[in-house]
């Protein structure tokens, strides 16, 4: 019987180069549909990691995690979506969104990141089809250009997001949007609000088994004190990250330690780091799946009861080493959730 769901994993900036290639074999004979290569600055070049994975792998699907406008043309990241598609017989993805990792470092202000982005998903799919494309934007320009490879097929677009406009924007443009880091029901299912919204200008309805992918952070351990200590590194970058932009602590009814707000207003990753501890559990759990194999499955199955059908993981470790948390998840969790949806 085959499986119901679609499930995918992200290769994250804990992984080399060469570990990050293994993985995405790995996640191949583990029987992942999808793996997610992500666009780390200062960290192994997606792209590059991307095309060696096509070359050793035959099946899954291989999507950018994500690209954008700011740090690489859209000209360019056309041609080099199409060669992974070229590579790859036909299997990549083409993943969209703001971006920010690395961004400081690099100098780069994303000023007016929903017109980027939305330029930059139109002239990219339009580059996939064979037509020559003059786009003045915010933050790229593009004069009369034709990609000489293209793709062998069409190549999916998913515009990853948890903001209210970019997802708004992916459910009218995209073909399928990844709402990023909302484990928790209600959020998912506002952001999944946000998207038909869009789908609903476009004069079409959101089919959330298909259009919609759950992009959510995993840590597996038996103890879930252990288990949430591995995420805290990663919701405290969010935070500082879209502070204060937090209307979500109030849906939650969560309330922030004073410390943790004064870091988070002062942008200072740093500080945030290190008061990881004073992060309210219940927020580590709504922006992620952290637990034993047991209590992971029921909040799959939560989400899963709101039709989504398509789920990424990203995992995370206390020591660093994910590929655990992917082969317990693959050997564990995915066959009681889909035992369960049948």
């Amino acid at each position: 019987m085959g499986r119901v769901m679609t499930w995918g994993v992200g290769v994250g900036k804990v992984l080399s180069g060469p570990e990050a290639v293994k993985a995405a074999v790995e996640a191949e004979a583990l029987g992942f549909d999808e793996v997610w290569v992500s666009n780390e600055r200062m960290h192994r070049d997606m792209f590059a990691t991307l095309g060696a994975a096509a070359v050793l792998t035959e099946r899954v699907r291989l999507g950018t995690f994500v690209s954008d406008p700011f740090s690489m043309h859209p000209v360019i990241t056309a041609a080099a979506v199409a060669t992974v598609d070229r590579l790859s017989g036909g299997r990549a993805l083409f993943g969209l969104g703001a971006g920010g990792s690395g961004f400081r470092n690099l100098g780069i202000t994303a000023g007016k990141p929903l017109a980027s982005v939305t330029a930059a998903l139109d002239a990219v799919r339009r580059l996939f089809a064979g037509e020559t494309v003059t786009v003045s934007a915010p933050a790229f320009t593009i004069e009369q250009a034709t990609l000489a490879e293209r793709p062998i097929g069409r190549v999916p677009v998913v515009l990853a997001s948890q903001s209210p406009r970019m997802l708004r924007m992916g459910g009218r443009d995209a073909d399928a949007v990844m709402i990023s880091t909302f484990a928790d029901p209600g959020l998912f299912r506002g952001a999944t609000r946000w998207a038909a919204e869009g789908a609903e200008d476009a004069g079409r309805r959101l089919d959330v088994a298909k259009d919609v992918i759950a992009r959510i952070d995993v840590a597996l351990h038996d103890d879930v004190a252990v288990a949430r200590d591995a995420l805290r590194p990663l919701i405290g970058y969010l935070l500082v990250l879209l502070y204060p932009q937090w209307g979500f602590l109030g849906e939650l009814g969560v309330s922030m330690p004073e410390e943790v707000t004064q870091a988070c207003a002062a942008k200072d990753y740093a500080a945030m780091a290190e008061r990881g501890k004073l992060i309210p559990d219940a927020l580590i759990d709504a922006f992620g799946w952290a637990g034993d194999p047991e209590t992971v499955t029921r909040r799959v199955r939560a989400l899963a009861g709101l039709g989504v059908r398509r789920f990424v993981i990203l995992p995370h470790a206390a020591g660093g080493d994910v590929l655990p948390t992917v082969r317990r998840f693959a050997d564990e969790v995915i066959p009681a959730v889909e035992s369960a949806s049948r």
